[in-house]
């Protein structure tokens, strides 16, 4: 997370372009090319048949990066001080360029705007607020300095707590009680951190008169943003891997026995980079704090024979291919045996959403009503896509 947002002048992202390269979109007829001048990377588009230095061609200084390199890693331009994504990413797994995600269908060039939305989940809070600009437009371009995810994502807002330290103001009841300390938060309040940008679902609808800088972790996330999920059916019970990490836990057999006491820091330390090639050893280690070596019927040999090592990942949260990031394979996070069926609690719908969980709810959120104007954004957005929800769109749109 820590590296999560960065200017591109490193040498490790130069260093991906030796020599410039073309990527082609036949669906379009453009080029698209990536290379490198001096310290500096740039992206060019041009008409597939026409010269490179034809009228048609559009080029731009790549200025930001997001991501890490756990997966891959996308690049942001500047177009009168807004914030717009390049149509090129460089992808870990096979360690190459490639058409950003989506761009394979949709001619966005470099009109594709990276909006605060995107902002919230890849930067640190400082520049959210800096880059402040429309909700649904392009931000403002951001100050270079602590662009990534950093302390205050998690922890909230810091000023207090260094007040406290430098005045040497004794600390008691046993904990700092000047910064937030996710651990020590109830459960739900805890998840809430994680989920602001670990699920992101069929749609996210802003509180009326809220932005995505007002979420303060220790805080319910409600109160600044309402998650709804389409409910899975006893037909399609598979769902996509992006951003679906809290609903998937919730459904998994862990979580249901735990009494929901089973969390993201159950098993994820985010102050800890496991090395690449212990992570099985590591989570293995995990699972082993709440199960026994005998809990798995399988033999360790049969194990390590399926799947090269004795790794509990590989059977019950096994990694699958993207359909929306090409290139990428995500961590399936429904522990649970292969085939299990969900639990009835996923299925679980109110009077007032008798067709959409509430994923980010109070726990009676029938008590709590959500504003209309939540629920009118929310299936009209879903009404787009999915005309189930046409019918219950134009009846709150009646109603306003």
């Amino acid at each position: 997370m820590g590296r999560s947002m960065s200017v591109v002048t490193k040498a490790d992202h130069v260093e991906k372009v030796a020599t410039p390269l073309t990527v082609v979109n036949p669906f379009f007829d453009l080029a698209y090319t990536v290379y490198r001048s001096g310290a500096n990377l740039y992206q060019r588009e041009h008409e597939y048949f026409a010269p490179a230095a034809s009228n048609g061609t559009t080029e731009h200084k790549l200025e930001y990066v997001i991501g890490s390199g756990l997966h891959g890693q996308t690049f942001l331009v500047t177009r009168g001080g807004y914030l717009f994504q390049a149509p090129l990413s460089f992808y870990s797994r096979s360690q190459r360029w490639a058409l950003s995600p989506g761009y394979e269908l949709v001619e966005s060039g470099f009109n594709r705007p990276i909006t605060r939305a995107c902002l919230t989940c890849h930067s640190s809070t400082n520049a959210l607020l800096a880059g402040r600009g429309l909700q649904d437009g392009p931000s403002r371009a951001v100050a270079d300095q602590e662009l990534a995810i950093g302390c205050e994502n998690c922890h909230g807002p810091g000023q207090r707590h260094v007040a406290e330290r430098r005045q040497h103001i004794k600390v008691t009841g046993g904990h700092d009680t000047s910064i937030v300390n996710p651990a020590r938060l109830p459960s739900q309040l805890s998840e809430d951190i994680c989920m602001n940008c670990h699920q992101g679902n069929d749609v996210r609808i802003l509180q009326p008169g809220r932005d995505f800088s007002d979420f303060r972790p220790g805080r319910p996330l409600r109160e600044v943003l309402a998650i709804f999920a389409m409910p899975p059916t006893a037909t399609s019970l598979q769902r996509s891997d992006l951003l679906d990490q809290h609903f998937s836990i919730k459904a998994s057999t862990c979580y249901q026995a735990s009494g929901g006491r089973f969390t993201c820091l159950t098993c994820h330390n985010p102050h800890v980079e496991v090395p690449v090639g212990s992570q099985a050893d590591y989570y293995r280690g995990k699972c082993l704090t709440c199960h026994k070596e005998t809990s798995c019927a399988l033999p360790v040999a049969e194990r390590s024979r399926r799947q090269g090592t004795d790794n509990c990942t590989a059977c019950h949260m096994p990694k699958r291919d993207l359909a929306e990031v090409p290139h990428t394979a995500l961590t399936n996070h429904r522990i649970a045996h292969e085939g299990a069926p969900f639990p009835r609690a996923a299925f679980s719908l109110t009077p007032e959403l008798p067709d959409l969980i509430y994923v980010n709810g109070p726990p009676n959120h029938e008590r709590e009503p959500l504003a209309r104007e939540v629920l009118y954004r929310a299936y009209g957005e879903l009404a787009g896509r999915r005309p189930e929800y046409l019918e219950r769109y134009l009846l709150l749109r009646n109603r306003r």
